[in-house]
């Protein structure tokens, strides 16, 4: 497989980004429009966010006020935020479209009686109908806050957690699924976040593309092209400074039409190529010393624990968290082991001691042979030679060679992050590796590198506060202080602390249904349990069917609440989900969104929600933005139908489950947790919301403007008037919080010792919890999975076999732009490529096709078969297929989305990654036949 330098596929490059500059509208663009008549009243421009991907960009909505009819015009960037800088893409400026879909969900749905779950038999209800029948079978089948699965997707993960929160709370229930979480989030990063110890959710770091001045892209086309606006600004603003950008990825992305060199890289080899990589730049001493010494734990002293490095000093009880009262360094000025502060940012501090990177041979300490965690980074990758990596990355070895030497000697240098990764067993390893060469070119927290956003800043100058105050000796204190924090602190906090124990007061003894699960699985088959895994569905299936136990008694799920999402496609394995939602087991289902998905069909009752620009919100920060600003949502169109947004459902669900008397007092206890706002006035808003006084979203509201208004030296009303004005309220840039908040060098980040890491502290603590793994190795390793029985990481697919790989099309998020006309009349200009099999031609011609033929796909790991055509095109290597992700919905209900491409679910079986619970969406290969 042959490289290609920029010169040889500017060609190839005009190819994938074809007819995503200019849109000239095709005739099924106009088969409705919401402006049917064109309104009275004066125009006014409101500030909104938008909610069709997580990047959440500041937008303005033109809106057409007469009275209190409101009716979008048009959407626009807002120009004041630097943010995503005045921009938009195709989604955002088709908003309006959802709102006015005549396939929306506009009223409460009820099934009929006598049809079977799977089947659109429903009757239109009212509210009140819809919760009565709700309680009715809450009533019928006893069901307890334990026996019920909250199902948050992209809209409740990325814009209504602290409702969810709350709702969860408020009944005591610990068991929330994230959609996005197990798949996109916690898989794509958890090897970053455990050494940065961001939680990097679609960044809550941005890459300063601006100032890079080399990029390497591993995996994260749909970061920057995916499209995430802000990243794409940033990375247009790279290019026209000169920003030198290598992509690896098996086919020609939008990423990679616009990088300087295309790596096409074989699927599932990344791990190679960056071990390589980290070789070189510690064999040619292309790192930063004095960054390592200082600033991150590559010192540390480390020992051999049966098989696994474990530094000297970490705390080993397994039922705690992994904070520790000292580490160990060897100082290469008093030629001594000397202890250091267990959770610190700055090894040195005012010490007159430097840190070895590289310990003396033979060092012995407490009667144990001793090394660094960088000695030890240097034994895992020592033999990964260019020569070793280029063969199993079927590439030139000259590539590996070049990149590195580009991260090495240029600065500032960075590797991207990512987006959306679960799809190999070693994916938490490979980005584990990504984050190291980051941190040896010095990319953290620097100009031209990862850029920490303020909320992280503001978290971690509190939370180490408290830490160092002595505060936090309450083993209830740490966790709840640790459950708060910001990034990786947070996630375990929140995992080990709350979900998994079984002990955390609110939820009543119950743990998450994946704790009894993790339980079973060890009982009946010796299996390790999923260490990073907060809010995932492991073990849904087996919590239907009536397998778990908790401390002796029947641990079942009864009732599905499934907001934003459709496990049926989010989640792989389309036949798995459907068995479980049709067991009579689950009593009840009910399904809240805006338009009909794969998985309305299978509910008792569907609510329908509100669309973003019908909806109020609290006061927010500027999503993962490297400069502080705030933010506020403002309704631009008046209410079609009789909707509710998820918050107001929150609190019907809560009191239907709670014979009317839901629990907001610890709602608000975990709301003001989360937030720091005041708590009599939490308590007091909530209070208003659970006795249906006053909509959720108005009480968090008033809330936050009581609490931020506060500190900003404003009145309520003036911080109100002033976001609705602007949209946003810009506080500090980005340089000022660096000066002021540096991480790691005014602040410890988010790990467990302070530091950035190199030697992962937290899976450490896994090796202890839960037993030695190479998936969760505390430094790196090369893990030699198999793509099918037999086929090790060198295996070279023939004839009709393939690798398999899949990504994302530019226009398309989730369901809500899956049917929307306009966006559909883009991608329909290129609807072989969108929807068909990408298939190289000499591959095409082995196999006898030609452009546009009909296909089989058979999963050879899995047996599952689906139907498609070939798209055939130089933009893929030989031995691999691709195909989009974004489409495969067979609701014929939804009429523009329905029927059209590949439905992944049914090719892709659901089987869960060790160490996130992540799908293992592409560890197999395809069998190709012509139909």
């Amino acid at each position: 497989m042959v490289s290609l330098n920029r010169r040889n596929f500017l060609k190839l490059s005009s190819l994938a980004a074809g007819g995503l500059m200019f849109f000239k509208p095709t005739a099924k663009a106009s088969i409705y429009t919401p402006h049917w008549k064109k309104p009275a009243g004066k125009i006014k421009y409101l500030p909104n966010i938008c909610s069709y991907c997580s990047t959440a960009c500041d937008i303005v909505v033109r809106t057409r006020v007469n009275g209190k009819f409101m009716k979008p015009q048009k959407i626009d960037g807002n120009e004041k935020s630097t943010y995503n800088r005045g921009r938009i893409c195709a989604r955002g400026q088709s908003g309006p479209r959802t709102v006015y879909n005549p396939d929306r969900i506009k009223y409460p749905l009820i099934r009929v009686e006598g049809s079977e779950r799977g089947e659109w038999k429903f009757k239109k209800a009212t509210w009140k109908e819809a919760m009565d029948y709700i309680r009715k079978k809450i009533e019928e089948n006893k069901i307890q806050p334990h026996e019920v699965a909250v199902f948050a997707g992209q809209r409740a993960c990325a814009y209504e957690k602290l409702g969810v929160f709350a709702f969860s709370a408020s009944i005591g229930c610990p068991n929330i699924v994230g959609s996005p979480m197990q798949h996109c989030v916690m898989a794509e990063h958890a090897g970053a976040d455990v050494t940065v110890g961001t939680m990097i959710t679609h960044d809550e770091l941005l890459v300063d593309m601006d100032n890079t001045k080399v990029l390497l892209t591993v995996g994260s086309n749909a970061a920057i092209a995916g499209i995430s606006v802000s990243r794409a600004v940033r990375f247009a603003k790279g290019r026209q400074n000169k920003m030198t950008v290598i992509a690896l990825d098996p086919r020609l992305s939008e990423t990679a039409a616009k990088a300087d060199k295309w790596i096409p890289i074989k699927p599932g080899s990344d791990m190679a190529f960056l071990m390589a990589i980290i070789r070189l730049l510690i064999k040619n001493g292309w790192y930063e010393d004095e960054f390592l010494r200082r600033y991150t734990n590559a010192p540390f002293l480390i020992y051999d624990n049966n098989g696994a490095p474990f530094a000297f000093g970490q705390n080993t009880n397994p039922d705690q968290f992994p904070f520790s009262q000292n580490y160990y360094v060897y100082d290469e000025i008093s030629g001594e082991v000397v202890p250091v502060d267990g959770f610190t940012n700055d090894n040195i501090g005012n010490k007159k001691i430097k840190p070895a990177l590289f310990a003396p041979k033979d060092l012995t300490f407490q009667g144990k042979p001793a090394k660094t965690a960088f000695d030890y980074l240097w034994e895992a990758v020592k033999d990964a030679t260019p020569e070793w990596a280029a063969k199993i990355c079927d590439i030139p070895k000259e590539d590996i060679e070049e990149t590195a030497e580009l991260l090495g000697k240029i600065r500032p240098a960075t590797v991207h992050p990512g987006w959306m990764d679960g799809r190999y067993e070693d994916v938490v390893q490979s980005r584990k590796a990504a984050a190291i060469i980051n941190v040896l070119v010095g990319g953290v927290d620097s100009v031209g590198g990862w850029i920490f956003n303020p909320e992280d800043r503001e978290g971690m100058e509190r939370f180490t506060k408290a830490y160092k105050s002595g505060k936090l000796n309450n083993p209830m204190a740490l966790m709840m202080a640790t459950a708060m924090a910001p990034g990786l602190l947070g996630v375990i906090g929140k995992l080990e602390g709350m979900m998994l124990s079984g002990k955390f007061p609110l939820f009543r003894g119950y743990p998450h249904f994946n704790r009894a699960y993790y339980d079973y699985q060890k009982e009946k088959y010796g299996k390790k349990a999923i260490p990073y895994s907060l809010f995932i569905n492991a073990g849904f299936q087996e919590a239907v069917e009536g397998k778990l136990k908790w401390n002796g008694k029947p641990y079942q799920i009864k009732f599905a609440y499934i907001y934003s999402t459709n496990p049926l496609k989010d989640y792989f394995g389309y036949k798995t989900w459907a068995d479980t939602l049709r067991n009579p087991n689950l009593k009840l289902v009910v399904v809240d969104d805006i338009l009909p998905s794969d998985v309305a069909a299978f509910a008792d009752v569907i609510l329908p929600d509100k669309t973003y620009l019908e909806k109020y919100s609290g006061i927010w920060i500027q999503g993962p933005n490297s400069d502080l600003g705030l933010r506020m949502r403002f309704p631009s169109v008046s209410q079609i139908g009789d909707t509710k947004g998820g918050d107001e459902v929150f609190c019907m669900l809560s009191n239907a489950l709670s014979h009317g008397r839901g629990d907001y007092g610890s709602a608000a206890m975990i709301v003001s947790q989360f937030t720091g706002w005041d708590m009599g006035k939490t308590m007091k808003e909530l209070a208003l919301a659970w006795k249906g006084k006053k909509p959720l979203y108005k009480a968090f509201r008033d809330t936050a403007l009581y609490t931020v208004s506060k500190k900003l030296g404003m009145t309520p009303k003036q911080l109100e008037e002033t976001l609705e004005k602007k949209g946003v309220l810009p506080l500090k840039t980005k340089e000022e919080l660096m000066e002021e908040a540096g991480m790691p060098y005014k602040l410890p980040v988010p790990t467990f010792s302070g530091r950035v890491e190199i030697y992962s502290t937290l899976f450490g603590h896994f090796n202890a919890k839960y037993g030695i793994d190479p998936h969760w190795h505390p430094i790196l390793t090369y893990i030699d999975w198999e793509y099918k029985k037999g086929a090790k990481r060198d295996y070279k697919p023939t004839g009709n076999e393939f690798f398999f790989a899949y990504g994302k099309v530019p226009e398309m998020t989730y369901l809500t732009t899956a049917d929307n006309p306009l966006l559909h009349s883009l991608v329909e200009r290129h609807a072989n490529e969108n929807y068909g099999f990408w298939m190289n031609p000499k591959a095409a011609e082995r196999l006898g096709l030609k452009e546009g033929d009909e296909i089989e796909v058979e999963n050879t790991v899995s047996g599952q078969k689906i139907r498609s055509f070939v798209h055939i095109t130089e933009m893929v290597r030989e031995d691999t297929v691709y195909v989009m992700s974004d489409f495969g919905l067979d609701n014929k209900l939804l009429k523009y989305g329905s029927g059209k491409g590949v439905d992944l679910g049914k090719l892709i079986p659901h089987r869960l990654g060790p160490v996130t619970g992540s799908v293992l969406s592409c560890q197999f290969t395809v069998k190709v036949r012509k139909i």
